[in-house]
Order: structure tokens, then C-alpha cells, then sequence
């Protein structure tokens, strides 16, 4: 009897003793120190639960304790799904358990009724359809650059649930739909870069931070949630 006691015991804390503590920006840190590989370490975030501080100071911390891009850009999106996951369960409502109707006392016997007939009321008028409000992104100081070594500073970017385009810049101006760009790629460092492959080759545009970078990306995403996303740019 003792035994199996024993052995209950054992059982219910095997769970405590394997529950790790979520990912901080510190252990990336100590692991990119340590030697571990950029594959190593986005593996290890994939699978673990995270705490990360993602704003514009920490990510520019993290280029300048030597964290690849690969890494940082795995540490965003990791956050952002646990994030979005926890708030979807919090803001889910309770189903209500339907209350088992109380017996209702028996009615003395009385005459019927004499039947009338109703007046049917008029169908009311259907509610007018709510307006679809158009989706649109604007970044100020970007820079464009083109394969055949063109490039403008201070150009305005504008995204739209039909494409992406810049102003400013004339002959390298982008100018892009949705359905033509093949990939995208995201390098994240002190000058942020987004790299857009189309079939008539590719486009990059420079942001002033990580974090515009990141606003960039969150908005590519809602806009043109299909687009592929390259895990290295060339």
C-alpha cells in the first residue's frame, strides 16, 4: 500500500518538475553567446513558451549583443501567436448551462377561451448594410533601392488591401498589387529592410527602425495574409 503511494506521488509531480519557465530576451542572449546556431535557437522558441520584449529598443539590444536576424524575426512572430492565442481564450464567453424549467403547479380547469383572430403587424423595414471601411497604411522617411543600384531617400509608403506604393522617388517608386508579389523578406537590424520579389525582380525599401519594420510587417500580414514569406533574403 505504501508503494503505490509512493508511486501516486511521483506521478502528480513529474509535471511540475518538467514545467520550464517561458523564453526571456536574456536567454537568447546566452544562447547566441554560448555558440548555438541561429537554427538551434529559433527550433527552441518554436516549442517553448516565451516572454519576449519586442519594442524598438530591445530588438536594436538584440543586433548589438550579436542575435541573427533569423532569431529576432522567430522571437516577433513567436510572441505575437502566443499573444494573439491568450487573448482569443480570455475573450471567449462562458456557454451559458440551459436551467432545468421548475415544475409549474397544476391550473384549475377553466373554459376555453373564444378565439380571436390577430391583425399580422408589418414586416419591418430591413436595416441599411454597414459600409465597408477600406484599409490603408502610411510610413513616412523610407528609402527605395532597385536591382540596377538606384536608390531615393524620403519616400512615402502606402499600403491598401489592393497593393503597396511609393511617392517621392520617380523612376525607383514601387508600385506594386498584392497578387504580383511573389515573396517578401524581412531583415531586421539598425537599418531595417523589407525585400519584395516580383517577377520583374526586386524591390527593397528601407524603414529608420525595427520597429517601423515590424509595423510594416504586421500590415503586410492583414493586407495580403497569402504573400510567402522568405526566411532568408539574398
Amino acid at each position: 500500500m505504501k508503494r503505490l503511494l509512493v508511486l501516486v506521488v511521483l506521478a502528480a509531480a513529474l509535471p511540475l518538475a518538467a514545467a520550464e519557465p517561458p523564453l526571456t530576451n536574456q536567454d537568447i542572449v546566452e544562447m547566441t553567446k554560448a555558440g548555438l546556431s541561429a537554427e538551434t535557437i529559433v527550433a527552441k522558441i518554436r516549442h517553448s513558451e516565451v516572454a519576449f520584449h519586442t519594442d524598438s529598443q530591445m530588438l536594436i539590444e538584440l543586433v548589438g549583443d550579436g542575435v541573427a536576424d533569423a532569431v529576432i524575426r522567430a522571437m516577433i512572430e513567436q510572441q505575437d501567436a502566443q499573444s494573439h492565442a491568450s487573448t482569443h481564450i480570455a475573450t471567449t464567453p462562458a456557454q451559458p448551462q440551459p436551467a432545468t424549467p421548475a415544475a409549474s403547479p397544476a391550473k384549475p380547469m377553466t373554459a376555453p377561451a373564444p378565439v380571436t383572430t390577430a391583425t399580422p403587424a408589418s414586416a419591418p423595414a430591413p436595416a441599411p448594410a454597414p459600409r465597408t471601411r477600406k484599409k490603408h497604411k502610411r510610413i513616412d522617411e523610407v528609402s527605395v533601392a532597385t536591382d540596377g543600384g538606384g536608390r531615393c531617400d524620403h519616400a512615402t509608403l502606402d499600403l491598401s488591401s489592393t497593393g503597396l506604393k511609393t511617392t517621392g522617388c520617380h523612376e525607383t517608386d514601387v508600385d506594386v498589387a498584392w497578387k504580383d508579389v511573389q515573396s517578401v523578406c524581412y531583415v531586421y537590424s539598425f537599418r531595417s529592410t523589407l525585400v519584395i520579389g516580383t517577377a520583374n525582380g526586386e524591390r527593397r525599401i528601407y524603414t529608420s527602425s525595427p520597429a517601423e519594420l515590424k509595423a510594416l510587417h504586421d500590415s503586410i500580414r492583414a493586407f495580403a495574409p497569402g504573400t510567402r514569406e522568405e526566411s532568408s533574403c539574398h
